[in-house]
């Protein structure tokens, strides 16, 4: 199989042995798999069957994933004393860059329209346009008339956006090279693509996602985005630390030159996973082991560790009173002295244990 993108050279297969997930719920959807490597313009692939990628097809478009409460994840930032969206940070960042009076946005992957929510708040008056492969997100988007839902084809959409949003969806495009013919032709010359997702130098779980067809760190992007000729605009962030969030601008020039930096975070997230693996089968057992978090880092412990995590612990209300991979989910200020709480998050894991050692009951592992 040639490289998808750059069509240089045939992938290198790495084989991956350890749980997929499913983004819905972080199910497990398979024991194992694989991720192709370009040896070029370094893109990671996930390797799926064709009935693979028919089952993915069907999930996105499903009533189940419309109600799927995607928007849900909340985060604490020192700047705001109370929880903010991940949508309401991503208006916050972006909407400096637009100076015009009423700007024309578009938001890829849209769901229930949030982040248009968002802008519409910060600049009256805009033109704002959500598409979605699910039809069923209709119901819950916006109904006002600045705003307008699309679905089916991107090349049914007019052209003449001042941004175009990719909020955690282009790991989910089939086919990056028609998609970002797409996004030239609907962008200004001027305009502006925002995009967001998971970086899996920063956090190698979300190699682990079972119906995701390719993953991302800066470097890989970064040669996506010239590739296809656009140019990086800096963009300073601090409230996405596991996260790609990416400002970029089409080339002025017509035939702008294509060059590829190596990128070899591949190689080190497996090892990563791999010795988190054995490290969590060699820990002892204790009155209850709990993983916190409700995310695929915490679906990675319940696939290693099984009948020995007892639940989930998650401080997000949302999250609360509901099960996760049919494990009950508690409030970690319901944690016992004698309980041991993993927290597997790398090296984000000891800043989270410094504050839950102060604040709550419990023993905590960082892994």
């Amino acid at each position: 199989m040639k490289c998808p993108v750059c069509d240089n050279y045939p992938l290198e297969y790495l084989p991956i042995n350890q749980a997929f997930f499913r983004h819905l719920d972080f199910t497990t959807v398979k024991p194992s798999g694989v991720i192709g490597r370009c040896p070029a313009c370094q893109i990671l692939i996930n390797i799926l069957q064709d009935n693979e990628v028919v089952k993915v097809s069907h999930l996105y478009a499903s009533v189940e994933y419309s109600q799927s409460k995607q928007t849900d994840q909340t985060f604490m930032v020192k700047e705001y004393t109370l929880p903010v969206s991940r949508s309401f940070l991503q208006a916050e960042l972006v909407g400096p860059y637009l100076t015009m009076e009423k700007p024309i946005i578009l938001d890829i992957g849209c769901f229930d329209g949030s982040l248009l929510v968002e802008f519409d708040r910060r600049l009256p008056g805009s033109e704002l346009h959500g598409y979605d492969v699910n039809e069923h997100c209709r119901k819950f988007f916006p109904r006002k008339d600045n705003f307008h839902f699309w679905t089916a084809d991107l090349g049914n959409l007019p052209a003449g956006f001042d941004l175009i949003c990719v909020s955690h969806s282009l790991t989910l495009v089939h086919n990056l090279v028609e998609f970002f013919h797409q996004i030239k032709r609907l962008l200004k010359p001027q305009g502006l693509l925002f995009i967001q997702g998971p970086d899996i130098s920063h956090n190698p779980h979300a190699i682990l996602q079972g119906d995701q067809y390719q993953c991302f760190t800066a470097q890989i992007l970064k040669n996506l985005l010239n590739h296809f000729g656009f140019d990086l605009i800096p963009l300073e962030q601090h409230w996405f630390n596991r996260d790609l969030v990416v400002l970029a601008q089409p080339n002025a020039g017509q035939s702008p030159s294509c060059r590829y930096e190596e990128d070899n975070s591949i190689y080190r997230c497996l090892a990563y996973i791999n010795e988190q693996a054995a490290k969590l089968q060699n820990l002892v057992n204790s009155h209850r082991t709990i993983v916190l978090g409700t995310t695929i880092n915490a679906a990675f412990v319940d696939s290693v560790i099984g009948p020995r995590l007892a639940v989930f612990a998650d401080e997000n209300p949302h999250r609360l009173g509901r099960r996760f991979r049919d494990k009950a989910v508690i409030h970690p200020q319901n944690l016992q002295d004698n309980d041991t709480v993993i927290i597997p998050y790398g090296a984000y894991a000891e800043k989270i244990r410094e504050r839950f050692v102060r604040e709550y009951h419990g023993n905590f592992i960082c892994v």
